[in-house]
C-alpha cells in the first residue's frame, strides 16, 4: 500500500486506498459439502443449512466471511499469504482483519433469471500500423472482434431490469487514466479505451484511443468502467456501456436444447483523442466482456 495519508505521527487508511475488490457469482450444479466452517447454522439432520438453493429464489444466510481484508506490514503480524482461512486464524483477535461476506447485512437474496453466457472472445485484436502524423491527420485504422454468446431460449435481450446486456469494460489503470481525461460521462461509460500505462509508460503512444461500435448496427458503443453501484441501483443502459446481449447477433445453431448460439462483431477504431495529439508509441489496451441480468 502506497497512497494514505499521514497526520502528525500517524498513518489513516481511508476505503479509497485499498485495492479493488470484484467478486464473482457463480452457480453450480451440485451443493457442495460442509466444508471446514461451523457458521453456516450446520446442524447433523441440516448439514447444508445456510446455502442457498440451486433450484430458485432463496436468501444465503451463512454468517462465515467469503473473504477478507488483512492488514500486515512491519512490526504488524498477519496470516501466510496463500494459507486457509479456516485453519490459520491466529492473528484475528487483533482486529485488523475486515471481512467481507453474503450472509452479513445486508444479507444477500439470490434468485434466477434465464440469461446468456459469452462462450467465446476474438483474443488479440490488432490494428494496422499507422503513424503519429496520419492520426493527427485524421486518418483512423479499424479491426474488428468476434463474441460468441450462448443464451437460454427463455432469455430477454435488452437493458430493462430483468433482461440481458453485455458490455465490454476497460481495465481499471485504463479507467482510470480515462477520468482523468474526461471521457468517463455521468453514468459512469468511457467513450475511448486508452492503453495500460497511459501517461505514465513512456513507450505507450498518448493522445489516441479506441473507440467501439457495433459492426452490423452501426451504433457508436460506449465502455464500461468502474462505477460502483449504490442504494439506488447500478449504472444501466447504453450511457453506462450496457448494450441488448444480442442487438446485431447473428444466430449460430444450438449445442444443448434449450439453448442456442449467437455470435456479434464488434468495430474498434484507433483514433485521435477529441482536442489532443497523438504521440507515437505502443497501443496495449484491455477490455473485458462481461453479460449481465440488469
Amino acid at each position: 500500500m502506497t497512497n494514505y495519508e499521514v497526520v502528525g505521527d500517524k498513518i489513516n487508511i481511508r476505503v479509497r486506498d485499498l485495492s479493488p475488490v470484484r467478486a464473482e457469482l457463480i452457480k453450480i450444479s451440485t451443493l457442495p459439502g460442509r466444508g471446514k466452517s461451523n457458521y453456516c447454522g450446520y446442524s447433523a439432520s441440516n448439514p447444508l443449512s445456510g446455502m442457498a438453493s440451486t433450484t430458485g429464489p432463496s436468501t444465503y444466510t451463512c454468517i462465515q466471511p467469503n473473504g477478507y481484508i488483512l492488514f500486515s506490514g512491519p512490526g504488524i503480524a498477519a496470516q501466510t499469504p496463500g494459507t486457509d482461512s479456516a485453519d490459520e486464524y491466529g492473528t484475528w483477535g487483533t482486529g485488523r482483519w475486515n471481512a467481507m461476506g453474503m450472509g452479513t447485512a445486508p444479507q444477500s437474496t439470490i434468485s434466477y433469471t434465464a440469461t446468456c453466457v459469452a462462450r467465446n472472445v476474438t483474443p488479440l485484436v490488432i490494428f494496422p500500423t499507422i503513424s503519429a502524423a496520419q492520426l493527427n491527420n485524421g486518418e483512423t485504422v479499424q479491426s474488428n472482434l468476434n463474441i460468441t454468446i450462448e443464451c437460454s431460449n427463455s432469455a430477454v435481450s435488452g437493458v430493462a431490469t430483468g433482461n440481458t446486456a453485455m458490455g465490454l469494460q476497460t481495465s481499471l489503470e485504463g479507467y482510470n487514466a480515462a477520468q482523468q481525461l474526461g471521457l468517463v460521462n455521468n453514468s459512469g461509460g468511457v467513450s475511448y479505451l486508452l492503453s495500460s500505462g497511459y501517461g505514465t509508460d513512456n513507450s505507450i503512444a498518448t493522445g489516441v484511443g479506441i473507440r467501439l461500435q457495433n459492426a452490423s448496427t452501426g451504433v457508436r458503443m460506449n465502455f464500461l468502467g468502474w462505477s460502483a453501484c449504490t442504494s439506488s441501483g447500478c449504472p444501466s443502459g447504453d450511457s453506462a456501456g450496457w448494450y441488448p446481449v444480442l442487438a446485431g447477433a447473428s444466430g449460430s445453431g444450438s449445442s444443448a436444447s434449450g439453448y442456442n448460439n449467437y455470435t456479434t462483431t464488434l468495430q474498434a477504431t484507433l483514433e485521435k483523442l477529441p482536442g489532443k495529439t497523438a504521440t507515437a508509441g505502443k497501443v496495449d489496451a484491455t477490455a473485458y466482456v462481461l453479460v449481465k441480468v440488469q
